[in-house]
């Protein structure tokens, strides 16, 4: 009966998560909304407390260098930050996920060229994640993404303040990481973070050891999560979801 009444819960929360981001698809619609496109350093100004001292590029470069490929995944944003970001590292693919696509035909050829593309969809809706993992298997069949982004500033006015909805979506980011080693760098709501916590399964940390400490980091301001994956960590993010 637990579980039914989680699962109802989040059914609910994800419900009014599709409301909210409706209204902020209609932002974009009329142009309202003018934060896409962030150059790549205001990523890493906002990341730079976990990031290595070569920023982003140093971490794409090393996951390549590591795995021998690099795709990335960039969440509520459009692909502006991963032009950026191809013009530095030689990345495989990359994918872009935001609400509406307001790029124009030359911006897509322009996209086209180094390989990324964009779904227009709310990633709370279990459909967005859907179209994710057609893209991945078409792209990147044997593995997952090793580097994921999700710097939304104002966009997280789309997402709701709601811990069931959060560990929704941390959870549907970790499953596409890269077995083989990947990171994620994600700006959340710093209330929800700090209040709840991100707090590993006891039982799980104590078989991974050291291991496990580095699969969850936070700024000290709790804005900013960070998220490790290497081979023989578990399929989903072994984190207590606060009662």
């Amino acid at each position: 009966m637990a579980s039914e009444g989680r699962f109802g819960r989040l059914r609910d929360a994800l419900k009014n998560a599709n409301a909210m981001a409706r209204t902020e698809a209609d932002r974009d619609e009329i142009g309202g909304w003018k934060y896409y496109d962030s150059p790549l350093y205001q990523y890493e100004a906002s990341f730079r407390e976990l990031l290595p001292p070569g920023g982003l590029r140093e971490v794409a470069e090393a996951l390549k260098e590591e795995i021998g490929e690099v795709h990335v995944l960039d969440l509520l944003a459009s692909t502006g930050t991963m032009q950026s970001l191809a013009e530095q590292v030689a990345i495989d693919s990359s994918l872009a996920v935001s609400l509406t696509d307001t790029r124009d035909e030359s911006q897509k050829n322009r996209d086209h060229k180094v390989h990324i593309d964009h779904i227009a969809d709310n990633v709370v809706s279990p459909r967005a994640w859907r179209s994710i993992d057609a893209w991945m298997q078409e792209n990147i069949p044997d593995g997952g993404f090793q580097l994921i982004m999700c710097r939304p500033r104002g966009g997280l006015r789309s997402i709701p303040k709601d811990t069931e909805v959060y560990y929704y979506l941390l959870n549907q980011i970790y499953r596409r990481m890269d077995r083989r080693g990947a990171q994620a760098y994600l700006e959340l709501d710093e209330q929800i973070v700090a209040t709840s916590g991100l707090h590993l399964d006891i039982s799980w940390q104590k078989r991974m050891n050291e291991q496990a400490k580095g699969l969850v980091q936070l700024s000290g301001d709790c804005q900013i999560v960070k998220l490790v994956r290497v081979p023989g960590f578990p399929e989903d993010l072994p984190v207590v979801v606060p009662r």
